[in-house]
This record gives structure tokens, C-alpha cells and sequence, in this order.
């Protein structure tokens, strides 16, 4: 009897890890772009140091502590509070140009995120240094068909304004 009530509570953490990091309802393009303009400073600025400290990640863990790839020095207690309070996040993170994984091309912000980064549902904002012409715009990213396969590991974005797009992510 004592090892199947070990099993369950191991199953049950699995279970709260897989479905985890999920905060709430997924957010609205709307309340998204709402909350963007309300922090456009913030957004500007976080962008602005992780291009300029050579950021790659910067993650507020579940315990409070920071995760911060590389290690540089930067004033990691108001990059904290311009994340965690300003922006709403708890994980900012950057993707490379394709050449070269040295350029940055874009730093991502998660607004949402429902299981881990490499697989679950994500949404929020991105800051593109360069225009991808590559990209296809949607008009709207609240009513996404999960089970259109085709969407399934593709990032779809929606226009704000130049430079900054709203993103949906569904990882199976």
C-alpha cells in the first residue's frame, strides 16, 4: 500500500510539472497589446539590454532566485522588478540569426507560458531587430485550432507596430 501512494504522488507531480508553469488564462491579442503599450518603456529597455549585455535568458524561477545566461554584470535587481512588476513576465529569452549564433535576431518575452519552453502553449511579444520577411501575420492569435497539425512547432505572429509582434507558440 505504501509504495502505490509513492507512485501516485509521483504521478501527481508529473502531472503538475507537464501541465505547469502556466500562468492563468491564456492572455488576449488585446490585453497583450494593452499591456504593451501600457509598458512600452520597459519592453524598449529589456530589449535594449539584452542586445546591448549580450543577454540570452533571464528567468525569474519559481523560488525567486534568477537564471541568467551568460552570467554578466548588469543591475540584475531592476532588470527583476522591470520583468516580474513592469512587463509581467517571469522569462525573457532571445533567439539567434540563423547564420551565426552569435547575432542576436530577436529577444522573445513569454507573457504566457503553459508547460516548459521546449513544448507546451506560449504567448507574447517579440522584439525583431530586423524585419523577417519570412514571417507569416495573422490577424488575430485567440482562437488558434491546436489540432491543425500545421501549426504544430511554428511560431505565428500579429503586427503591434514596427518591430514588435505578438506571438503564439504550440509545441506538442
Amino acid at each position: 500500500m505504501k509504495i502505490n501512494f509513492i507512485r501516485l504522488i509521483n504521478l501527481a507531480l508529473i502531472i503538475l510539472f507537464l501541465s505547469g508553469c502556466g500562468k492563468g488564462d491564456i492572455p488576449t491579442d488585446q490585453e497583450i497589446i494593452s499591456s504593451f503599450y501600457e509598458n512600452r518603456m520597459s519592453y524598449q529597455s529589456v530589449a535594449e539590454s539584452f542586445i546591448a549585455n549580450g543577454l540570452h535568458r533571464f528567468e525569474v524561477m519559481s523560488d525567486g532566485t534568477l537564471n541568467i545566461r551568460p552570467d554578466v554584470e548588469i543591475d540584475r535587481v531592476s532588470m527583476k522588478e522591470e520583468i516580474l512588476d513592469d512587463i509581467g513576465t517571469n522569462l525573457v529569452s532571445v533567439q539567434f540569426e540563423r547564420s551565426t549564433y552569435d547575432t542576436i535576431s530577436q529577444v522573445i518575452f513569454f507573457n504566457y507560458r503553459r508547460g516548459i519552453v521546449s513544448s507546451g502553449e506560449h504567448k507574447g511579444v517579440i522584439f525583431m531587430l530586423k524585419e523577417d520577411s519570412e514571417i507569416e501575420l495573422h490577424n488575430q492569435l485567440d482562437n488558434i485550432d491546436k489540432s491543425n497539425k500545421e501549426i504544430h512547432g511554428k511560431r505565428l505572429y500579429k503586427y503591434i507596430e514596427p518591430g514588435w509582434y505578438i506571438f503564439y507558440e504550440y509545441l506538442p
